[in-house]
């Protein structure tokens, strides 16, 4: 058996390659020895040597009442049914049993436990070599059914026979389908499988058809799978009743217990605590820091100076430096308030949704190409959500709406009962990008397997569950979750809730170009766009009248030089003509396959069926997932929609706090828990408890207002602080777990590149619509492109996983693969290299001292003063500007040794001066 499909059990280590290999060798050996036993004796029996070993040792975890993995180990049946993994024991093969594998190896029980003995392990040996008898006759795992045959079909044969594609009037999703048949009459004879039509066309290779196979998908039958669709048809072609365990009603596996961890309880306000420095509390924030503070022999530290602070909140909000204005507008402002009407200016910054926008593109995993493959297709239209999520940040649209747009708004909207969509309905259909952001290889083949489909699904799961819910619910998908109490049903049960839109079985390709097979449809809407539709419409109609002209030319025409010419000129004017726009989105078609638990993660092999739901943990076990398919032009499931309106609840355990702990992480450089994309129980628990669920309650109540989530923290004492490390605060908060000051911190790989293009007033302010292209060199150097003299913000620049810009991939710009959810800095020599060497960089440095040049003339000081009020936000102290202007005249003096006249060499040692500014930690840290 392969080891990727021996997947331990939840309580379980999955032992290593290596160490299953020793494994086998001991087994061995242990089988040998015990065959004389074996034949001196009768076998050991289940019920009087076995089961007192399991019960003393495993019956906790895996006895009626636990069943954890949905493995019961405390009767016959149990051990014949085997678990989520599959089957334990096989009969008389020892050394291929899994449960003999893991009290073996010592990974089972787990290791907290007392472990078997050696003689123990030997009997549990002997008793599967001896055939794995019981005193009773057991009862063994019932015969096929259509549940065993159903999902081969949908795997081999639903692209030509199913809900899209019905070849020859022939559906192979249900057993009454199958007996109905199609043009050629019935194809499945039960009893008779060497009759059945759809045996014989399978066994004689003509489904599927040689010329498909490799195309959308198409595999034929292995040997394994024709062999069950023989026997299910040789015994009468059965159909069992099996109806899923209702999702969010007593699940076993699931306890009130487990519940009663602290992030899957819902948050409650606290109390504000008191604290003995009450003037330095601005916002409850402060209370709530202070009071630990305050315990731990501690205090906020003094305040920043104002500057500092300007830059500081300005590259928080806006992800830029002040412009020399913006310096000027606020020093001069000395009434009270000052600070916070500065925040509230940069809140209405159109530069704030970009920054924030940045932010929760890493968490969806926005790119501009599939990925995948060594092609990495681009995307034509992921653009439309970039612009959806930085209009959504500048507008303060609520997160529950947000979040529900993203998810489920295709099911918001009735979009197909109207010629042209309202604004409105465009934008929640946008929405769905999220959901369409994971790479995606599979617009062409032969990465368009099922097991190609099933890894962009898992990778969505991933997204959703570590950046929405901060649970690793991915770790659920081969076998329930080692730490957390998921089952692995409960992970495909949010397989399912999603299963109306993104389907293995009937499959939508990613990509609207390129030779496309006949059952590969796309996966975009083809829309009119309210503010384009005039546009299209008064572009395309002198080209339609045209051709319409050259049509009635050409039927007129009898010449075949002449018709030819009228055919190429028609063939041109087709190409002017602007086509609708399509958007990049996800919705839901109605049809959903039904959805089985893939044993051991392996989408060849399904397990028990469940039905749509949500992980048990989060609800209060009483309360069934219900969702409702929609009165809509088209079938809609509603299961997305039902999810989202779960997932919105304001009592929801996870959705606020784990929204606000990100927020608060890109202010302090930490998460109030730590671990920000695992609240689960191997997560780190929350440095101020009652903090989080104030923010978390307080957030809901204000309208799921990020905003106010802003000035929450942003204006709060604690925000306020120097960054200066005293020594009390290094021996008694050495992590700054405590936020008793402020930290440092580096700007981000945008940041750095954005910065450099303000300060040099070459940044474009052109905002929104399809991404700027690259330039890709020789030499791998990658870097956007100008546009009328300017450089269009990072976020605006296409972000191809291949080929993203140096100088982002430098500042640690991430990978997403699917995503990221939070970003490492590093600090490497291929950073000051590429600022000093990169011809980009210098050239910039070069328009930056024009800049300067234009504000100040070329008088050193006044050029040191507006240089470093540009880079640094701030004027240079007397020190630093004596020491800038003899910089400045050491560097022309170098330019004139080199044969320069005075005023260009002045120009040059001013560029270089700038040069060295960029280059330095006050331009590239935030204080």
């Amino acid at each position: 058996m392969d080891y990727h499909h021996r997947a331990a059990l939840p309580a379980c280590v999955i032992p290593s390659p290596l160490l299953l290999m020793r494994i086998r060798l001991i087994a061995l050996a242990v089988i040998a020895s015990l065959g004389h036993l074996a034949r001196a004796e009768q076998p050991p029996v289940y019920e009087r040597e076995v089961r007192p070993i399991l019960a003393k040792h495993c019956f906790r975890c895996h006895g009626e009442q636990s069943a954890k993995a949905e493995l019961d180990l405390s009767s016959p049946s149990g051990v014949l049914k085997g678990g989520e993994s599959g089957q334990v024991i096989a009969q008389g093969k020892a050394d291929e049993s899994l449960l003999y594998e893991l009290v073996l190896s010592g990974d089972m029980p787990p290791a907290e436990d007392k472990q078997l003995s050696k003689a123990e392990v030997a009997t549990i040996a002997a008793w599967i070599a001896g055939g794995a008898k019981f005193a009773e006759e057991a009862h063994v795992p019932g015969a096929l059914s259509q549940h065993d045959v159903l999902p081969i079909l949908h795997r081999r044969c639903v692209m030509c026979h199913g809900p899209e594609y019905r070849m020859g009037d022939f559906d192979v999703r249900s057993k009454s389908s199958l007996l109905a048949g199609g043009v050629s009459g019935p194809a499945l004879l039960p009893g008779e499988p060497n009759r059945s039509p759809m045996v014989l066309r399978v066994r004689n290779h003509l489904c599927p058809p040689q010329a498909d196979i490799g195309e959308a998908g198409i595999e034929p039958m292995t040997s394994e799978e024709r062999a069950t669709l023989v026997e299910w048809i040789d015994s009468g072609a059965p159909v069992a009743t099996v109806e899923p365990a209702p999702s969010g009603q007593g699940d076993l596996l699931v306890s009130d217990a487990d519940r009663d961890f602290w992030s899957f309880r819902p948050p409650t306000r606290p109390p504000l605590p008191g604290v003995k420095r009450r003037r330095a509390v601005r916002t409850p924030v402060d209370a709530f820091l202070l009071a630990r503070l305050e315990s731990d022999g501690l205090a906020f530290a003094a305040e920043a100076d104002r500057l500092t602070l300007l830059r500081r909140v300005t590259f928080a909000l806006t992800g830029l430096p002040p412009a020399a204005d913006e310096v000027a507008q606020f020093m001069a402002d000395d009434a009270a308030g000052a600070y916070e009407r500065l925040v509230d200016r940069l809140l209405a910054s159109p530069r704030y949704g970009e920054r924030w926008g940045r932010f929760w593109l890493d968490l969806a995993g926005y790119a501009d190409s599939e990925g995948k493959r060594h092609a990495d297709t681009i995307r034509p239209f992921a653009w439309r959500y970039r612009d959806y999520v930085i209009r959504s940040f500048n507008r303060d649209k609520p997160f529950d709406t947000f979040l529900m747009e993203q998810l489920a708004g295709d099911e918001l909207v009735d979009y197909a009962n109207s010629e042209a969509l309202s604004a409105e309905a465009l934008e929640k259909l946008v929405a769905t990008g999220f959901l369409r952001m994971a790479p995606d290889g599979t617009s062409a083949d032969p990465v368009n397997r099922l097991s190609d489909r099933v890894e962009v699904i898992a990778d969505e799961i991933d997204v959703l569950g570590r950046g929405v819910l901060g649970l690793t619910l991915r770790c659920a998908r081969c076998h329930s979750h080692k730490y957390d109490p998921i089952p692995q049903r409960d992970y495909y049960r949010l397989v399912a809730v999603f299963k109306g839109a993104y389907d293995e079985y009937d499959w939508l390709t990613p990509q609207p170009f390129g030779n496309q097979w006949k059952l590969a449809k796309q996966r975009h809407l083809e829309v009119i766009l309210p503010e384009e539709a005039k546009a299209i419409a008064e572009h395309n109609a002198p080209l339609e009248k045209a051709i319409s002209t050259l049509r009635s030319q050409q039927d007129a025409a009898s010449d075949k030089q002449q018709l030819k010419k009228l055919s190429e000129r028609i063939k041109q004017l087709e190409a002017e003509l602007r086509r609708a726009p399509k958007i990049r989105a996800l919705w839901d078609r109605g049809r959903p396959s039904p959805t089985y638990v893939y044993r051991r993660g392996v989408e060849t092999q399904p397990g028990r069926l469940v039905e749509p739901g949500v992980p048990a943990v989060l609800t209060d076990g009483k309360t069934p997932f219900a969702a409702q398919p929609l009165n809509h032009s088209t079938p809609k499931t509603g299961r997305r929609l039902a999810f989202a309106k779960w997932l919105t609840q304001p009592n929801h355990p996870l959705t606020a706090r784990v929204i606000v702990n990100r927020i608060w992480h890109q202010h302090f450089g930490q998460g109030i828990v730590k671990s920000i994309d695992n609240f689960g129980k191997l997560g780190t628990p929350p440095s101020h408890p009652e903090l989080l669920d104030w923010l978390a309650v307080e957030f809901v109540e204000s309208g799921w207002s990020v905003m106010h989530l802003h000035r929450l923290i942003v204006n709060s004492t604690a925000y306020r602080q120097s960054s200066t490390v005293s020594e009390l605060q290094a021996q008694l908060d050495p992590e700054n777990r405590l936020v008793s000051r402020m930290p440092m911190r580096r700007l981000s790989a945008e940041e750095v590149r954005d910065s450099i293009l303000f300060v040099s007033d070459r940044l474009s302010g052109r905002r929104f619509g399809e991404p700027s292209p690259v330039d890709v060199r020789q030499d791998g150097l990658v870097t956007s492109k100008e546009q009328g003299g300017r450089w269009r913000r990072s976020i605006y620049v296409r972000q191809r996983r291949k080929e993203m810009p140096t100088i982002l991939e430098t500042f640690d710009l991430p990978q997403m693969n699917p995503n990221c959810t939070q970003r490492m800095d590093s600090t490497v020599v291929s950073q000051p290299l590429h600022l000093l060497n990169n011809r980009m960089v210098y050239d910039l440095s070069r328009s930056f001292a024009e800049r300067v040049a234009r504000d100040a003339g070329l008088l050193p000081r006044a050029n040191v003063e507006r240089a470093w009020l540009l880079a640094y936000g701030r004027p240079a102290s007397e020190d630093e500007g004596r020491e800038g202007v003899l910089v400045i005249r050491q560097l022309t003096e170098s330019w004139q040794r080199e044969g320069m006249d005075e005023l260009q060499a002045a120009r040059n040692g001013l560029a270089d001066f700038c040069h060295v500014l960029l280059n330095s930690a006050a331009f590239l840290y935030v204080d």
